[in-house]
């Protein structure tokens, strides 16, 4: 409002008719003093309809601040082990650390159970065309989701792992990613290609644990950067955030595929039973035509 209702544009019109005469000046003047009030009404009212927001967390700070204080918070996530699958794109491998030393690495989709508020260090190797070369993410949880009961590692939280952000953390860049549960009033009506995950880049000056914030509730900020592990091993314990324990976790039941001109997954063929002879039970009595609605022939009764 404050750009449409210029005072600095209105200045230089008065200028322009205070040669004129003072009646005209004085005229002008009132006109500017009642342009000001409006402006500082309308600036006021503009401002009152923005919603003042103070925001606790952003994404600036370090890892593991986030997901302390909502563990320390009283609810349903304390000593809670969230489902999460980890899958790097390509050809890259993933690995974790237990015991302070990286486990082997695996081309295959990873599925643990990570503690809220701890923040897991891992390892990513066989990076394309960059297959000599390493990098350690980091995987916070800040919160975690409602599956229904007994299919809570069908419903883990993916953690897409982007040839993208490889390639900006080998170039020595810092990438945040923020995941989020969509909200399913705001949601885009878009199937998701299975292995795959939406995303989207904001403008440096803006805060991704806000923008995920606007589009549902955030559930986990992964970390891209330049760190390796240290020489010493004394410090190995610190590179990899305290090692919190994370649970392995099995791979959820998925559908078999059908064989191409076959209508079933599984066919189980026909095997008659030539062991057992077949009994064959004697008819001792004639057959006779069911009469459900009729009285007996001999019953005696005049119809």
């Amino acid at each position: 409002m404050l750009n449409k209702v210029s005072v600095a544009g209105y200045g230089k019109t008065a200028k322009t008719v205070r040669s004129v005469s003072m009646q005209v000046k004085n005229f002008y003047s009132s006109i500017r003093t009642s342009f000001i009030a409006a402006s500082l009404l309308l600036a006021t009212l503009a401002t009152a309809q923005q919603p003042q927001r103070h925001r606790l967390f952003n994404d600036n700070m370090p890892p593991g601040a986030i997901g302390q204080f909502r563990r320390d918070l009283r609810g349903p996530v304390q000593c809670q082990y969230q489902p999460v699958k980890i899958t790097a794109e390509g050809t890259a491998k993933v690995s974790l650390a237990i015991g302070n030393m990286f486990q082997a690495d695996t081309a295959e989709p990873v599925y643990a159970g990570f503690e809220l508020g701890n923040v897991y260090r891992i390892r990513i190797t066989e990076i394309p065309l960059f297959e000599g070369y390493e990098i350690y993410p980091t995987i916070e949880l800040i919160d975690r989701v409602y599956p229904p009961a007994g299919q809570e590692v069908r419903f883990a939280i993916p953690i897409v792992i982007s040839n993208d952000d490889m390639l900006h953390a080998l170039r020595g860049n810092l990438v945040t990613r923020v995941i989020y549960l969509e909200d399913p009033s705001t949601a885009l009506p878009i199937a998701e290609t299975p292995g795959e995950q939406r995303d989207f880049d904001i403008q440096p000056h803006q805060d991704a644990l806000d923008v995920a914030d606007t589009l549902g509730r955030p559930v986990a900020i992964i970390r891209y950067g330049s760190r390796t592990p240290p020489s010493d091993p004394t410090y190995m314990n610190a590179f990899l955030m305290g090692c919190p324990y994370w649970l392995p976790l099995q791979s959820p039941r998925t559908e078999a595929l059908t064989p191409e001109g076959q209508t079933a997954a599984i066919r189980t063929p026909h095997i008659p039973r030539d062991d057992v002879p077949t009994q064959v039970i004697p008819s001792t009595e004639q057959t006779r035509i069911a009469r459900p609605y009729a009285l007996p022939i001999d019953s005696g009764v005049v119809r």
